[in-house]
């Protein structure tokens, strides 16, 4: 009988877990590869992105660029140039000179045999993608390139490398997977509508219940395990149509049940207090960025001596206070606006708030993540269709298994409407949804 260990079957692995279970998505991605454009790959965080491009690409036929905070265009191609073998050395910008100097130094030869291997330095712009294309070249790069995380790169820099590939497509045969966190179906057509027939789409969305059940049954399988309905049924509603929130709690829950690997002989596991001691095992590791996240997006402050914007305050208290499927399915702003008003009556009311002014703070909700280090991304904003989305299906959870009128009071004034003269909390303003589980965050 072959060995399985807890973590190859479930869990967060570098691997792809023994309980992969294939989806429509594994279709239209596979179906992807085989057209001569570059892909978007996006949908919300732990929807199987990553594994997804594991599970049918070759690794040694691709190279994987990761994004993080802070890192600008340059860095992007500074990595893509470093898979090609290439050695790069970054110059400082000169004031008022143009564009980002590099030395790269291109080596020839097999180094892993004796022959002779030789070095030549040249000196590129390495934010030109012309440059970087002909270093690409030189050194016969025909890899997949995919660039994870792109949320994580400012607008700024999203945008000039929608445009740059435009030029890859026309002048290399290099296919580009851009994989990133969020709800717009043509974001990167968007940025640059050049792209337009150039690249293809694929939304990683949400997992229907019966595809995580599927998902649950896969490792019981490898386990040797069986649960029962009630336990399968409330790991699929915990994980909040996340396939990486269920495989980190079924991996919980078969290390509290003492299973490290597959057993000899079949056990029925019954007791569904596993489940919820999975449940606050994952809550207590991410709650305290998600309260961090509340304290720092509502009393962010652009300016040291400035006053926090009351607007975040509002939107902060509306994702409170909102029941978690309406983000879900992506609040409108004339949703968040009638409820805002209902919240604070006297402070929108003083500060002659619109439904125009609440869409142009909300817009910046994913900048305002990235300025105080929130990660992964919690929320999105659609430009598209102009709604806001939870694209971290553990923040519902959380609120789900929080006392949110204790999150509430996490908030500038507590949450009050504070420009009351009375100081009273407004009927508005009143929480009146239930605790519904048992972590309470402290």
């Amino acid at each position: 009988m072959d060995e399985y260990f807890l973590g190859d079957v479930y869990g967060v692995s570098r691997n792809i877990p023994f309980s992969y279970t294939p989806r429509t998505l594994d279709e239209q991605f596979l179906a992807a590869l085989a057209e001569d454009k570059h892909i978007v790959l996006y949908g919300g965080n732990r929807q199987g992105k990553s594994t997804l491009a594991r599970k049918h690409l070759d690794q040694d036929s691709c190279c994987v660029i990761r994004c993080a905070y802070g890192q600008r265009r340059y860095d992007v191609y500074r990595m893509l140039l470093r898979e090609t073998g290439a050695s790069v050395a970054v110059e400082r910008k000169r004031r008022r000179a143009r564009g980002i100097g590099a030395k790269v130094s291109i080596f020839s030869g097999d180094f892993k045999s004796d022959s002779e291997t030789t070095e030549r330095t040249i000196d590129i712009d390495i934010g030109n993608i012309n440059d970087v294309l002909r270093v690409v070249a030189d050194n016969g790069f025909e890899k997949t390139v995919i660039i994870d995380d792109f949320q994580y790169l400012g607008v700024g820099d999203q945008r000039e490398i929608a445009e740059d590939l435009k030029v890859i497509y026309e002048k290399s045969s290099i296919k580009v997977i851009i994989m990133g966190t969020w709800e717009e179906e043509d974001r990167l057509v968007n940025l640059n509508g050049n792209l337009a027939g150039r690249v293809l789409s694929i939304y990683a969305g949400s997992w229907s219940a019966d595809g995580l059940a599927e998902v649950v049954r896969a490792g019981e399988e490898l386990l040797n395990v069986q649960f029962t309905d009630e336990i399968k049924g409330r790991l699929v509603a915990a994980a909040e149509g996340s396939v990486g929130l269920l495989q980190e709690l079924c991996y919980r829950l078969c290390a509290s049940a003492g299973i490290t690997s597959n057993l000899d002989r079949r056990v029925r596991v019954d007791d569904v207090a596993l489940v919820d001691d999975a449940v606050n095992k994952v809550l207590a590791v991410n709650s305290p960025r998600f309260r961090r996240f509340i304290t720092s997006y509502s009393t962010y402050k652009k300016y040291r001596y400035g006053r926090p914007s009351l607007s975040r305050k509002w939107i902060m208290h509306y994702l409170l206070t909102v029941e978690p499927e309406v983000l879900l399915r992506a609040a409108t702003m004339e949703e968040m606006f009638e409820s805002i008003q209902r919240l604070y009556p006297n402070e929108t009311a003083n500060e002659e708030y619109t439904v125009e002014k609440l869409t142009k703070q909300a817009r910046k909700i994913w900048r305002l993540q990235r300025a105080i280090g929130i990660q992964p991304t919690i929320l999105a904003f659609n430009d598209t269709t102009e709604t806001l989305t939870i694209v971290d299906r553990t923040f519902v959870l959380f609120l789900r298994h929080s006392d949110r009128a204790r999150l509430v009071a996490y908030l500038p004034d507590g949450g009050r409407d504070a420009v009351d003269v009375d100081g009273d909390v407004s009927a508005g303003n009143q929480l009146v949804v239930p605790h519904r589980g048992q972590y309470v965050p402290r």
